[in-house]
């Protein structure tokens, strides 16, 4: 149901938005402090779920092309004909690479069993990641999540949870309104929530929202937030949370989840090397014995100097388009089990390792 409909695409509004967030921090700064109520997580994302449910990647199936050694091996073949010097051709060897990556690499994945939110504003793009232009912008109280949803840190820039995040009866998800008819037909639990159509950019038309619920817009940065008069009272509220809930402030790069995260990417890309380098070694035909001593040798990267030599020599030998039919049919593959149903999420497949290694 449309609740709303916001225009900040003139430039008055902006004035008008910068009048307003400062006439909230004067008014706040004059309470005791912040209050749950002060607080609304914002998340955005390309893909709505059903069930009021935002799962983690571990959850979903989730692929992804990592750089790896097949990356640096046809980078490097490709430089034997057409050489690239990183140090004056930067540009050219950037797109090089992305161009590698989107076109003859094979899908792998990354572990992440944690859900991740800003707080009363969006967060900026950075090198780590592309946050803006998605089709949702999802806005929930926060005082929901810390009666029903395992948040493990409260951080302006990065709030995260641990596993499937439920969203509340009271969320709000911001959407385009040239887009809105488009994404009704494609997601039609959207007829579930609370719609808000807004015209302009979309960190305008958040902070035209959430001043539009007395809530204060903060200036959100990859590290942080930019500091204003009431900056101490948001630093006051963490603490309560710290003792009332145990819930930490500590950025995810620095917690256990990420560490754990990190431990079972290793067995995630194990597993999709693993998968790949049979898939491409029968391609090949090669057979026993050499068959097992070299997938040993690809799954050892203490050989990776050696691997990169030995796909070099497969590509000299078929070509890098005989190369690229065989790792699109890889590719295909997995995007086919996705599509029946058939595709292990990564916890799944985790757990499967982590059983036969008992």
């Amino acid at each position: 149901m449309v609740i709303m409909e916001i225009d900040v695409s003139s430039a008055y509004s902006k004035v008008e938005l910068k009048e307003k967030r400062e006439n909230l921090l004067y008014e706040q700064r004059k309470k005791d402090g912040y209050s749950v109520a002060n607080f609304v997580v914002v998340r955005t994302t390309n893909h709505l779920e059903y069930e009021r449910m935002i799962r983690p990647l571990c959850h979903l199936p989730f692929i992804v092309k990592n750089n790896n050694i097949v990356k640096f091996a046809i980078q490097d073949y490709m430089d034997e004909s057409d050489p690239i010097n990183i140090w004056s051709d930067e540009d050219r060897h950037i797109k090089r690479g992305e161009m590698i990556k989107n076109m003859y690499l094979p899908y792998s994945s990354q572990y992440r069993s944690t859900v991740h939110f800003s707080v009363n504003g969006l967060v900026s793009s950075h090198a780590k990641g592309n946050f803006s232009n998605r089709n949702f912008i999802i806005i929930d109280p926060l005082e929901f999540h810390l009666k029903n949803n395992d948040i493990r840190s409260f951080r302006l820039e990065d709030t995260f949870m641990a596993g499937d995040v439920k969203i509340s009866p009271e969320a709000v998800i911001m959407i385009k309104k040239g887009q809105y008819k488009e994404l009704l037909l494609q997601y039609p639990q959207l007829s579930q929530y609370n719609i808000v159509l807004f015209t302009g950019p979309e960190k305008e038309a958040v902070e035209a929202y959430l001043i539009s619920r007395g809530i204060i817009p903060e200036k959100i940065t990859e590290h942080g937030a930019e500091e204003h008069i009431c900056t101490s009272q948001i630093k006051d509220f963490r603490v309560r949370l710290k003792e009332m809930y145990e819930i930490d402030s500590e950025p995810h790069y620095l917690s256990q989840e990420y560490r754990e995260d990190d431990m079972n990417s290793l067995l995630i890309w194990d597993y999709y090397n693993n998968l790949f380098y049979s898939f491409l070694l029968t391609k090949l035909g090669v057979t026993e014995p050499e068959y097992s001593a070299r997938l040993s040798d690809f799954m050892d990267y203490g050989k990776d100097s050696e691997n990169k030599k030995y796909i070099i020599q497969i590509l000299k030998k078929i070509g890098l388009n005989e190369f690229k039919k065989i790792v699109d049919e890889f590719n295909f593959n997995i995007l086919r089990n996705i599509a029946n149903g058939t595709f292990q999420n990564n916890e799944i497949i985790v757990n499967g390792l982590s059983g036969n290694q008992k």
